[in-house]
């Protein structure tokens, strides 16, 4: 399904530490987020070669105090702060551009050349009353919506310990919880929900969703003391194919939520997260907890879809 085609060792005159976000730029730099306080937004070449620091934290155009969120799409980086609650645009360059105040703090962002989605997953229905905030590429808001009917299905507000995660992919939006690890997308255009998978992929222990209001739990089930694996990432590929990242395996999907396979992940990549541009899958090495001082693996994987 995939084929190991390249390892790249970033470099530079500073040392990753606390690695949050990574997402690509375009055909020859990466966009790397690491906490605020401490280096902010970096670029590099696809080499792994350090180019430039990315704005500073402040509070000022082009500021930031936590970039949350990375997102890239046609040479725009949009850097999602959710403590200023904020979106800041960079160009290609790592320039700032322009900046959208939001009226909440939203959970995770997604955007491609069309729209950018927010997803309100604390559910603070008093203020908005809805799961997605849809946004034109300018960042006109265009409408709210909920993804989906049943919400005892989607065990709103239990998930956090588990995971939820959203990818979009021309107009449809895929988004995936922790509690039956079945794929659904919702169509961004017609504004309702398309498909939904039918089954549980093999090989995953699901979680114990009572035990997620402990938070002792929680963190135990980031190790590998507890079996049950965390969702990292989902990502949407140009040939149809969607892939679910959890902690120690990789889910694939095709276009309608039909589960496929699964494939376990090498130990060099658990400390990694999944980015797809064009017909690879990138991995980009990322803090296995906040309290780790530098990354220990700094090499970058290309993988290429077959």
């Amino acid at each position: 399904m995939f084929l190991l085609s390249d390892s790249i060792q970033i470099t530079g005159k500073d040392i990753l530490s606390i690695v949050t976000e990574t997402d690509i730029l375009s055909d020859t730099t990466i966009a790397v987020a690491e906490a605020a306080l401490l280096k902010g937004l970096k670029l590099y070449n696809v080499d792994g070669r350090f180019i430039k620091n990315i704005g500073k934290s402040g509070d000022g155009p082009g500021e930031y105090r936590n970039p949350f969120k990375i997102e890239t799409s046609n040479g725009k980086l949009l850097v999602y702060d959710n403590i200023n609650n904020v979106i800041i645009e960079y160009n290609d360059k790592g320039n700032y551009v322009t900046s959208l105040k939001l009226n909440i703090s939203y959970f995770d962002m997604q955007c491609n050349a069309d729209y950018i989605v927010m997803l309100n997953l604390q559910r603070k229905r008093v203020e908005t009353g809805c799961d997605i905030a849809v946004y034109d590429i300018k960042g006109n808001l265009i409408y709210e919506d909920d993804l989906h009917e049943d919400k005892n299905e989607l065990l709103w507000g239990k998930l956090f310990g588990g995971g939820f995660k959203i990818a979009i992919k021309d107009k449809i939006l895929y988004y995936i919880g922790a509690d039956t690890y079945k794929l659904m997308s919702y169509n961004l255009e017609e504004r309702k929900s398309e498909s939904k998978c039918k089954e549980t992929p093999g090989n995953i222990v699901l979680p114990d969703i009572e035990k997620f209001r402990n938070r002792d739990y929680v963190h135990k089930a980031r190790g590998k003391d507890v079996p049950y694996s965390v969702i990292q990432g989902l990502r949407a590929a140009d040939n149809g194919l969607v892939f679910v990242e959890t902690s120690y395996h990789i889910i694939i999907y095709d276009k309608y939520c039909n589960y496929l396979s699964t494939v376990d992940k090498p130990d060099y990549l658990l400390n990694h997260s999944m980015e797809i541009y064009k017909d690879e899958i990138m991995f980009f090495p990322i803090s296995s907890n906040i309290y780790q001082n530098t990354v220990r693996n700094t090499y970058i994987y290309r993988y290429k879809i077959i």
